[in-house]
């Protein structure tokens, strides 16, 4: 038996929101042109229980509703700022005069590097953890109001954002640092001491680690970076740690075992690779080490569920 039960109107199962639909690419059309999208909406309707496949920020400029998670329900009112992580379930019940400015991003694209992210408090564990580990905290959606001069800033950056977008060639790099601009004054926003994963506070999830699993993060990084294998043997002697202890610590802090992790991460580095129109796939097999082609294809396959190849030509033909 499902365990589905109703309430007002709103199936759940197992105590879990249920997803009517899906916000998917044919709606937010992504591409490797504009790996992100800026879009005002006024909800003149309550929009039911939904999920996406790409990260969602949602800003409330007008109006007031209340927003449904698996968690309960809280108010929306101007200023207030919503993270929802893929494939987490939300739902925006009584709208009044209500208009939002949605944010969709491809998370590939923003984390070649996530020792640039770490750098900052907060952006790792709110915009991609769920992109990286297992743990359910990860995948819940958070809703927090934004004091009011941040607010303004959170709304300057999504209009430069927007207006960057409307040129007929975006520019990468500029778009990039509006984008991580506008992560950055998010996480200011959030309230202090909120909870993270592992029982730390201010959500910055490597920081929530315990030690021997934050160097591991960190040394698959250095591994992509620098064009060399990542060796659990190795990194576990470094951590002072034997190789069973390490995957075992490793493995309970992310879900992931060491060297799953590390060839998720390398195929995560290959699809932002794929988006830049400059690179081949033969730069792809070199730049991240792969042994051959062939290698290369079967672990992208495995972990993005799609050939490279399908994965470039869909955020291509998505076009402008």
């Amino acid at each position: 038996m499902r365990g589905l039960h109703e309430v007002g109107g709103v199936l759940y199962e197992s105590g879990m929101l249920l997803a009517e639909t899906t916000v998917s690419q044919d709606e937010v059309r992504l591409s490797a042109a504009r790996p992100l999208r800026v879009q005002s909406v006024r909800v003149a309707r309550t929009v039911p229980p939904h999920d996406h496949v790409f990260y969602e920020l949602c800003v409330v400029v007008e109006g007031r509703a209340r927003h449904r998670t698996d968690a309960g329900v809280e108010a929306l009112e101007a200023g207030s700022v919503i993270v929802v992580p893929v494939g987490a379930v939300h739902a925006i019940e009584r709208p009044e005069a209500l208009r939002v400015v949605n944010c969709y991003y491809l998370a590939e694209w923003l984390a070649s590097d996530l020792r640039e992210l770490w750098t900052q408090r907060g952006l790792v564990d709110r915009f991609y953890a769920a992109h990286l580990f297992r743990a359910p905290e990860f995948r819940r959606p958070r809703v927090w109001r934004a004091e009011a001069a941040i607010f303004e800033r959170i709304r300057r950056s999504l209009e430069d954002i927007a207006s960057e977008l409307g040129r007929e060639q975006p520019l990468p790099v500029y778009l990039r640092a509006l984008f991580i601009s506008l992560l950055v004054e998010i996480a200011r926003s959030a309230p202090e001491g909120e909870a993270s994963p592992g029982g730390a506070t201010d959500a910055d999830a490597p920081r929530a680690f315990r030690r021997e699993v934050v160097f591991a993060l960190d040394e698959v990084e250095a591994c992509l970076r620098e064009r060399r294998p990542f060796g659990v043997a190795e990194a576990a002697r470094r951590a002072g740690l034997s190789a069973d202890r390490f995957s075992r610590v490793f493995a309970e802090a992310t879900g992931w075992s060491p060297g799953d992790y590390y060839q998720r991460r390398r195929v995560q580095r290959a699809c932002g690779l794929l988006l830049d129109p400059r690179q081949t796939q033969a730069d792809v097999v070199f730049a991240l080490g792969y042994s051959d082609a062939a290698h290369f294809h079967r672990y992208f396959r495995r972990i993005m569920g799609e050939t490279p190849g399908a994965y470039r030509k869909r955020f291509f033909a998505a076009g402008a």
